[in-house]
């Protein structure tokens, strides 16, 4: 395994990246199968908490299926909470289970075909990285190597609890 470059690792240590208005209002576009595509538009952001483990964001989040590359379909999306990890080891989204929460643990540098969308959401919500970039990091050259992760994750009181 050959280690990050400097760049790579200030980069994967700065922690999330802010995102201009401008960008944080754009339709990202996730992956496209069979004619259809997952977008989201992140509509606010706000740090929830901090510790050694990484940094929690909330996230106002829209998600839809649009029929082409466009990102129509939008007004027919959802709108929800959603609590990101933003983790060098250990990087998870957290979402409303009931009356709990649930840590899901994401494996961005090689996601399973399920985790694709939640994959691009994170590395632009937490690296900034655009979907289908040419150019600047990817989240493999970030993410390399990880052990296996449960999938399940935990239950939660509080999302704030997955920084413990």
């Amino acid at each position: 395994m050959r280690a990050l470059g400097p760049a790579l690792a200030l980069l994967l240590l700065a922690g999330p990246l802010p995102a201009t208005a401008a960008e944080a209002a754009r339709a990202m576009r996730g992956p496209c199968e069979d004619g259809s595509c997952t977008w989201f538009r992140e509509l606010s952001r706000s740090v929830a908490g901090a510790s050694a483990r990484g940094t929690l964001l909330r996230l106002q989040i829209r998600w839809w299926m649009g029929k082409d590359r466009e990102g129509s379909g939008e007004e027919e999306g959802r709108q929800e909470i959603l609590y990101v990890l933003c983790s060098g080891s250990r990087p998870a989204l957290v979402g409303r289970e009931g009356r709990r929460w649930r840590e899901r643990p994401l494996d961005p540098g090689e996601p399973a075909a399920a985790d694709r969308a939640a994959a691009i959401a994170y590395g632009w919500i937490c690296h900034g990285i655009l979907p289908d970039a040419r150019s600047g990091p990817a989240l493999a050259d970030l993410y390399r190597s990880r052990p296996a992760t449960p999938r399940n994750g935990r239950l939660l009181q509080r999302p704030e609890d997955v920084l413990r």
